[in-house]
């Protein structure tokens, strides 16, 4: 359970070209930024720096209706760029969870999100 992962520090330091945070709301919230699809799951996190595949990055999400969050490694997998064009989808990074809690994350993400975790969502923030 999330609870139990809360705060959760990658015991290896490995290095990180930057920390970036993410507010989750609610599983809605959680369910249009996560990437399951993702080998041992990843995160979108929206912003405008740019990175480089391969970049290694901590990450910060806060779950504002537990209270809780979790510190986690991730590796940019996914590139989304700004757009000028009033795209719905925004400028971010997806970031696939690396490092010895990597499958302690997503097992949290996926009971916290229960069986939407199985379906698609509704409305992608990638």
């Amino acid at each position: 359970m999330l609870t139990e992962l809360t705060p959760l520090v990658e015991p290896e330091k490995p290095e990180l070209s930057d920390l970036l945070q993410l507010g989750i709301r609610d599983k809605v919230a959680l369910h249009s930024h996560y990437m399951p699809f993702i080998r041992d799951g990843g995160i979108f996190i929206p912003t405008d720096r740019e990175y480089s595949f391969g970049e290694t990055i901590g990450m910060v999400l806060r779950f504002l209706d537990r209270g809780k969050k979790l510190i986690i490694t991730g590796k940019v997998v996914w590139i989304a760029p700004h757009s000028g064009n009033n795209s719905s989808h925004s400028a971010g990074v997806g970031l696939q969870f690396v490092g010895a809690a990597k499958a302690d994350v997503k097992g949290a993400i996926d009971a916290y999100l229960g069986e939407l975790a199985q379906r698609p969502s509704l409305h992608q923030a990638y």
